[in-house]
């Protein structure tokens, strides 16, 4: 890298690159060999942990002044803080700052032999806080222009990372906490936020609520693989504390675990698949405003409903969504402000006859009240004939014995 000329030679191959920013600046030789290399045909994918940096986040666009001529640098994924496990050649970060406990980390000097971590077991890799990325990531494409690599990814490729992202990333330690890791590729903003994905043939975003399952549902359970705890003692007091959990699932409503409380047993299995104990509140206090927070979704949605069918039938909610009909108007029968009104017309049956006729008679006797002599009687007779041609507009409450006809004849 410190050799004259570096940077102009491009790399013989496509290659991907994992590089941590430590100062403003420090990357621009890497950049310029990325944008060689693209210029002659290869691509480049480059993960980048930004530099450290005060204020505004950056833009999405902010590396596209990377592109040349023959060269065009393209941001396709952005990671914040907290989101993704970032490591290098020589481990990850451990889970404590102690000197002396390397449970990610290789370990060894010039004296000493090299000793791999001590929580080290082939396939696994037990996921903390200190293990992700301490500040954003970006992952960079350099490619040829005209490339359109990126605009090929499709929907099921972005719930595949989404999956992989969602199940060994971090929840994040930036603000605002609504950011999430976040596809940019072929200028196509996608989140892959773990609640913003749908399930499809290819992966499951329920599996780990299926694993636990500790509330019923429409559900099925899923079961644990073998490998996730191992042999002996933790795989049968694993099995021991799922089935103490899908119990909980066939219990009688009374006694079955209230939204936003975790059974007790969740504590332990987490403690089996080597969750560590610091963590352990802050994953529970998730698991808890998640419940919560669904709950309080589906109450909204239901108040929604609730509200839509309301305004329907003509009764005036006030503050709530946008009307089609915002001016109220007089009901003929009973005289209330409404925004619906239905309309009842004598011909459409015995009910509607009725009904027309009651409104009718109501309205002959408010104009009773202020006309009187031949001029009331003439007014009776032009006001009755307009009516059993016209109709009357009616309220909700007025017309529900015409509705209430009209269900039993299933119109």
């Amino acid at each position: 890298v410190t050799s004259s000329g570096w940077e102009s030679q491009p790399w013989p191959h496509n290659v991907l690159v994992t590089v941590n920013e430590h100062g403003r600046g420090a990357l621009t030789r890497v950049y310029k060999k990325a944008v060689a290399t693209a210029e002659v045909g290869g691509r480049v994918v480059m993960a980048v942990q930004e530099a450290p940096h005060e204020g505004e986040q950056k833009s999405v666009r902010a590396y596209q002044n990377l592109s040349s001529n023959g060269a065009a640098v393209d941001e396709v994924l952005f990671f914040p803080a907290g989101t993704i496990a970032f490591g290098h050649a020589a481990g990850w970060t451990n889970a404590t700052e102690s000197a002396y406990a390397n449970t990610h980390a290789w370990a060894g000097g010039e004296e000493d032999p090299l000793r791999p971590p001590k929580c080290r077991q082939p396939g696994v890799l037990r996921r903390h806080a200190r293990l992700m990325n301490p500040r954003d990531v970006r992952v960079l494409l350099f490619a040829p222009r005209r490339d359109d690599v990126a605009r090929t990814v499709g929907t099921e490729e972005l719930r595949r990372l989404a999956f992989v992202a969602g199940g060994t990333g971090g929840r994040g330690s930036g603000a605002p906490t609504r950011w999430a890791p976040t596809w940019y590729g072929g200028g196509v903003r996608r989140t892959l936020a773990w609640t913003a994905q749908t399930c499809c043939g290819a992966v499951d975003f329920m599996a780990p609520w299926r694993v636990v399952r500790w509330q019923p549902d429409s559900l099925s359970f899923l079961p644990l693989p073998d490998e996730v705890v191992g042999d002996g003692e933790e795989a049968k007091d694993a099995a021991a504390t799922l089935q103490a959990l899908h119990e909980l699932a066939g219990a009688v409503p009374e006694e079955a675990v209230p939204d936003g409380a975790v059974p007790a047993a969740l504590t332990r299995f987490l403690r089996l698949v080597g969750m560590a104990e610091a963590e352990m509140a802050g994953a529970l206090l998730g698991m808890e405003g998640g419940a919560l927070r669904m709950v309080a979704r589906v109450a909204k949605q239901r108040a929604i409903q609730v509200t839509r069918h309301w305004q329907t039938v003509g009764i005036p909610l006030e503050s709530l969504g946008t009307e089609r009909f915002p001016t109220l108007a007089a009901c003929h029968g009973c005289g209330g402000k409404f925004r619906t009104l239905f309309h009842v017309k004598p011909k459409d049956g015995l009910a509607a006859a009725k009904v027309a006729e009651e409104v009718v008679s109501a309205i002959l006797e408010r104009i009773s009240e202020r006309v009187e002599g031949g001029a009331e009687e003439g007014m009776r007779v032009r006001l009755r004939h307009a009516m059993q041609g016209l109709g009357v507009f009616v309220c909700f409450c007025c017309a529900a014995p015409v509705v209430r006809e009209k269900r039993r004849q299933g119109g």
